[in-house]
């Protein structure tokens, strides 16, 4: 089921739901295996396109070194904000505003990163592999 079909069947009351609450529920869960499939047809998308295995690396001293140098370096990570559920890949890039300023990020969301507050005691590239592993980050190489 599609964007527009989700909302055609509850705006018009196509839906099976003997009361609001239900209808809330079943509403939910298909706006939830849309979002699924379409994630899994962005990926998809991304592996047509040429992105396989082997070009991306979990090698995290080597993408410091390369954030440390200026680049801006793509990346997929895990966005786990549903409790319980399984997390979704999300494409983001990583960015090195300055020391201790690590943005991992899209759109508008940061997903993680480093920041002078966030060190506790730890060296920026420590603090930088603790928040890599913590996102299961894999950037393209």
């Amino acid at each position: 089921m599609n964007e527009h079909e989700i909302a055609y069947k509850y705006v018009h009351g196509h839906h099976d739901a003997l009361t609001d609450n239900q209808e809330k529920i079943d509403m939910a869960q298909d706006i939830m295996d849309f979002a699924k499939a379409y994630h899994e047809q962005q990926v998809k998308i991304c592996c047509v396109a040429g992105v396989s295995e082997s070009a991306v690396s979990k090698d995290f001293a080597r993408l410091y070194a390369k954030i440390s140098k200026g680049e801006i370096v793509p990346c997929f990570v895990d966005n786990d904000w549903r409790d319980g559920k399984p997390p979704l890949r999300d494409i983001a890039k990583v960015v090195r505003h300055k020391e201790n300023s690590i943005m991992i990020g899209c759109r508008g969301t940061q997903y993680g990163g480093v920041d002078d507050f966030a060190l506790d005691g730890r060296t920026e590239l420590r603090a930088f592999t603790d928040e890599c592993e913590r996102l299961n980050l894999e950037y393209f190489t």
